[in-house]
């Protein structure tokens, strides 16, 4: 999949930018039809108390300002990579342009993360949210049946296909400029175009397909 969307890029990097426009827009759509649905069957009961301790697999207790570190932790991890229009300024034609990705870009987020962490609490029992594996699709199921899943699914598969195109040329931009700049190999500064660095993306794609090699066979 990696070097077919690798492939996809190198043939043209305006066809692959608007696949990865159109995969946004379909999980941006999907994940605000899941909020609308969710607002009409939510239940405030099974939310329950707005706090009470919650034990780890040791059995140690977790007060509210635990609990409230790891969601802020959490709620980090989440956001890295907001940054990143920011790794492509020096291709873009205004400083503008960058400046609205990040600003527009975090904030849609934002406002995605909330509402569905939010709704969800409010479709299923808070004992059944804490095991599930994937809360989205169990919430879903809660309202319209076994569907739920496979909506989730194919919005999983779009939000995978359309990531994996910007992180492959996010990837091979930071090597890519650290060569033109002499601080990385000089061949990491090929380019096949002004928009794609091909060599840094090869060199990338090399590695993880090595390491992968490596995972499967431990």
């Amino acid at each position: 999949m990696l070097w077919g969307v690798a492939f996809i890029i190198s043939r043209g990097v305006s066809a692959a930018g608007k696949i990865n426009l159109i995969a946004t827009i379909a999980k941006v759509v999907g994940f605000f039809l899941f909020i609308i649905i969710a607002v009409f069957a939510f239940q405030s009961a099974k939310m329950g108390a707005f706090y009470h301790p919650v034990y780890d697999a040791d059995g140690l207790k977790n007060g509210l300002l635990s609990q409230v570190n790891k969601a802020a932790i959490v709620t980090l991890w989440a956001f890295i990579g907001i940054e990143s229009a920011m790794m492509f300024a020096g291709r873009a034609k205004s400083g503008r342009t960058i400046q609205a990705a990040t600003i527009s870009g975090l904030a849609i987020s934002v406002l995605l993360y909330i509402s569905i962490s939010v709704l969800t609490l409010g479709l299923i029992p808070k004992e059944q949210l804490l095991g599930s594996a994937s809360p989205l699709a169990d919430a879903l199921n809660s309202v319209i049946g076994s569907g739920g899943s496979a909506i989730m699914a194919v919005l999983a598969l779009i939000c995978l296909f359309g990531s994996t195109i910007g992180w492959i040329m996010l990837s091979s931009e930071a090597p890519h400029q650290a060569a033109k700049n002499g601080l990385f190999l000089p061949y990491l500064k090929k380019s096949e175009s002004k928009w794609y660095a091909s060599s840094s993306a090869c060199s990338n794609l090399c590695s993880v397909t090595v390491i992968h090699f490596i995972y499967a066979i431990r």
